[in-house]
């Protein structure tokens, strides 16, 4: 299978897309965690 330059393309921009999602959600729950009292039980 030959990967086309459009196909690259969508593969970098779901890659980098999928990494700021997972920083974004991180950074919110870290910053979460600052403001409201968190306990595991």
């Amino acid at each position: 299978m030959k990967l086309t330059k459009e196909q690259i393309g969508e593969m970098v921009r779901f890659s980098i897309v999928g990494v700021l999602i997972t920083v974004i959600h991180y950074a919110v729950y870290w910053l979460l965690q600052l403001v409201i009292n968190v306990n595991i039980a």
